[in-house]
């Protein structure tokens, strides 16, 4: 992170598709909530309580396995968090509270892209 609040992150390694398909799946996780098959959640805690929902993203999610996988690795790096399928009842009233809260946040700028030669 800068002094700014910017994060830049970029792969050393990898192919061209490798590199695009890590940069769609970042902004899939920190962009708007569209319709992902797996959410995760995290609620802080202590003094002013937050929520915060992420997309997984769709690479990531096509299988539950791999969205567990993913799930545990956020937790590892990140904090507690839990999934949640957005195929049932419950999951897609959760994607739509989601999508609700994500409409107050529209006047919050998007993550930049950026893709460019090194």
């Amino acid at each position: 992170m800068d002094g700014q609040g910017y994060y830049t992150c970029w792969l050393t390694v990898g192919t061209t598709r490798e590199k695009t398909r890590f940069m769609n799946a970042l902004a899939e996780l920190l962009g708007p909530i569209e319709n992902p098959r797996y959410l995760i959640v995290r609620r802080s805690r202590g003094f002013g309580k937050r929520l915060d929902i992420h997309a997984v993203p769709e690479e990531l999610g096509r299988k539950k396995e791999t969205a567990e996988t993913f799930l545990e690795e956020w937790k590892k790096r990140v904090g507690r968090a839990e999934l949640i399928y957005t195929r049932t009842p419950e999951g897609r009233t959760q994607l739509l509270k989601a999508r609700m809260r994500a409409l107050s946040a529209a006047f919050v700028p998007e993550p930049e892209r950026i893709s460019g030669w090194r």
